[in-house]
This record gives C-alpha cells, sequence and structure tokens, in this order.
C-alpha cells in the first residue's frame, strides 16, 4: 500500500510540474496576442488616417478630418 501511494504521489507531482510548465506557456502566449491587438489597434489608426488623406471627404461631402472643415 505504502508503495502505491508513493507512486501516486510521484504521478501527481510529475502532473504538477506540467501543468505549472503548461501555466508559464499559457501567460507567454496571452502576451503575446496582447501584443498582436495593440499592434492591430495601431495599424488600424493608421490606416484610417491615411485613407483620410487619400480621400478627406465622406460620402456625404463632409470632411473627414479637421484640417478641410475650414476649406470646404
Amino acid at each position: 500500500m505504502e508503495n502505491k501511494v508513493s507512486i501516486i504521489e510521484e504521478k501527481l507531482e510529475v502532473q504538477h510540474g506540467q501543468f505549472q510548465e503548461f501555466k508559464y506557456q499559457l501567460q507567454a502566449i496571452e502576451g503575446e496576442v496582447a501584443e498582436v491587438r495593440i499592434n492591430n489597434q495601431v495599424l488600424s489608426e493608421k490606416n484610417a488616417e491615411l485613407e483620410s488623406f487619400a480621400n478627406p471627404f465622406s460620402i456625404d461631402g463632409t470632411a473627414i478630418c479637421n484640417d478641410f472643415e475650414n476649406y470646404s
């Protein structure tokens, strides 16, 4: 019986170590996902800015950015 208990304890220790490793890997992946989301937001903002330079007026003819309000 003692032998079975020690085997089970060893297996639990191994599983706990694997769990900790997976936990650290998950945290690293979550950090990378957050970084990608931030980069996507920055790229979206830059894209919108470039599009407003290419076409400063919306479909209804109003200025998209404030720089062109005085010229219309």
